[in-house]
């Protein structure tokens, strides 16, 4: 393994090759998850290890993919990092922000397998979840944040079976970015720009319901979102408004915090840019309906 990567998955493999035997589908009439990682056993030999899907793994929070040369990583809570270990193999260059659509593609690779993988939501292995059984979360049902804002733990709202209004105004950029968000890959929502367009992700479940509208995004921007009782989701800005129908309110909440000016943690929304937002953000507020 001097030139080339193993990873933990691949033991079990290599040691049903070494052995010649045949991996299990059952065991006392119960399924057993397939393995997933591949047989080390040519490297042994000085042999090149084939593989078809690239490694994934997840740890804490902390997440990454390796396809190739390529690793995608991520602590927790913080942006993914791009590097290139043919050329950087002590990962000192960040190439995140010089190929954005690599990151997209290795990112959403993640996502598919954490879902598929029981990895999501992050988080959820420590005591610390926001609206579950035994977290702690706001009271309150009015909340007046600025840019910069960030909410955890017992400060956070509580979505779960709950209506919801979100006002942002700020002052446009010409650039794409995440102006606040709240959640994470399994239960959220944000409101970003993307392409020239407002947009609001609502998620949950790790289903993720997107509304645009194309507003001006000119000097000052009021964006509106609600999420209503039969689980209608309205968004608007700039006299502009969308909507569309999702199954219900959100009946956990998120464990990620809220966050005002960008989405620092696992991404409420598969964005094709999820930077701090550059315009100016004058507020955000968000009121909560009664259970």
């Amino acid at each position: 393994m001097e030139k080339q990567p193993g990873h933990l998955i691949d033991i079990m493999a290599t040691a049903v090759d070494v052995a010649g035997a045949t991996y299990p589908t059952e065991f006392n009439g119960k399924a057993i998850t397939p393995k997933e990682g591949v047989s080390l056993l040519p490297a042994f030999k000085g042999e090149k290890v084939t593989r078809t899907q690239p490694i994934f793994w997840e740890h804490e929070g902390n997440r990454a993919i390796r396809e190739g040369d390529l690793k995608l990583v991520a602590l927790e809570n913080k942006p993914w990092r791009l590097y290139d270990l043919a050329s950087d193999r002590s990962e000192q260059h960040d190439l995140a922000a010089a190929k954005p659509e690599v990151v997209k593609d290795l990112s959403v690779k993640w996502e598919t397998w954490a879902a598929r993988a029981n990895v999501l939501p992050l988080g959820a292995w420590r005591d610390r979840t926001a609206g579950g059984s035994s977290g702690k979360v706001s009271k309150k049902r009015l909340f007046e944040l600025k840019s910069g804002d960030r909410l955890e733990g017992a400060e956070v709202p509580d979505l779960r079976n709950r209506t919801f209004t979100i006002v942002a105004e700020f002052d446009a950029a010409n650039e794409d970015g995440v102006i606040a968000a709240q959640g994470g890959t399994a239960h959220g929502w944000s409101i970003s720009q993307q392409d020239g367009k407002l947009v609001f992700f609502i998620r949950s479940g790790g289903d993720v319901t997107r509304v645009e509208v194309q507003a001006p995004l000119e000097g000052a921007v009021q964006a509106k979102a609600e999420l209503a009782q039969d689980g209608k989701v309205t968004f608007s800005a700039g006299g502009k408004e969308s909507s569309a129908k999702r199954a219900g309110l959100l009946d956990k909440n998120p464990v990620d915090g809220l966050s005002v000016g960008d989405d620092s943690g696992p991404p409420v929304g598969p964005y094709k840019n999820s930077v701090p937002y550059k315009g100016t953000i004058r507020s955000v507020r968000m009121g909560l309906g009664k259970k």
